[in-house]
């Protein structure tokens, strides 16, 4: 079977509305989202951007992953949300976490290594047929080129879970880290990396990201990974609609 895929950081809902837009004349079986909010984390304050997705997703299964809440308001998350065609049935969901859950206040760029950090993979059944979709977003740091102990431990945690899964599956997610560096070549021995099969430089929105006027063309740090030996029928990067301060990736893959 055939399986169309969409991947993104929707940079907490800042551009919610085109988003929803965007999935109104756009169809995919899966869908991976990371910087998933609700109220103080949100950029619509006030607003579930889970909930949100999932109203435009009338025909998808939604499940988040609060990896954060914050101190002062539980309602507040950031998380990742996987929404899944309804043809298809969830087996199990299983939490990766490779920065322990918390209660969390204002994150800044000096609190990166303390952020909790998590995978999603929901095991997947159509047609007798099973499988994993895993939606990841790990570690930040300041320089996508250079790699720091946090990325690398957290980054090493991911890689050996997945070494251990025998099923066809696919990885997606802001990786926050360039594929050539020591975090994304843990993943090599057992995936295709589409992001760089199609030898995309940039996967950055460079009109709106807070660092395009450090980083030149950009730099690509979102992948979407599927395990060595899956066809792949197509590879996207959308670049012509503004969903966030990342850009969008899709594929269709066989399964």
């Amino acid at each position: 079977m055939n399986i169309r895929i969409l991947q993104l950081n929707m940079f907490m809902g800042r551009y919610l509305e085109n988003i929803k837009n965007f999935l109104k004349i756009h169809t995919y079986d899966i869908l991976h989202f990371q910087e998933v909010t609700n109220g103080l984390y949100s950029k619509q304050k006030g607003t579930d951007c889970f909930e949100e997705l999932q109203s435009i997703l009338p025909d998808h299964n939604g499940e988040l992953l609060a990896t954060w809440r914050h101190t002062e308001d539980n309602a507040s998350y950031f998380g990742n949300a996987t929404f899944y065609n309804k043809s298809f049935s969830l087996e199990k969901k299983n939490e990766v976490w490779m920065k322990p859950f918390a209660l969390f206040g204002d994150v800044g760029k000096h609190t990166a290594p303390l952020v909790p950090r998590a995978g999603l993979d929901l095991t997947l059944n159509k047609d007798g047929v099973s499988f994993h979709s895993i939606n990841v977003h790990m570690a930040w740091t300041p320089q996508s080129n250079i790699v720091q102990p946090h990325q690398l431990e957290q980054g090493t945690i991911l890689a050996k879970y997945i070494a251990t899964i025998k099923d066809p599956y696919f990885l997606t997610g802001d990786f926050n880290t360039e594929g050539t560096t020591s975090v994304a070549q843990l993943f090599d021995p057992y995936v295709e990396n589409l992001t760089m099969t199609h030898n995309i430089k940039n996967t950055l929105n460079m009109k709106n990201h807070y660092a395009k006027d450090k980083i030149g063309d950009g730099v690509a740090v979102d992948f979407i990974m599927i395990k060595k030996g899956l066809p792949s029928v197509s590879f996207k990067v959308i670049r012509d609609v503004e969903l966030s301060d990342h850009l969008a990736l899709e594929t269709e893959i066989t399964i």
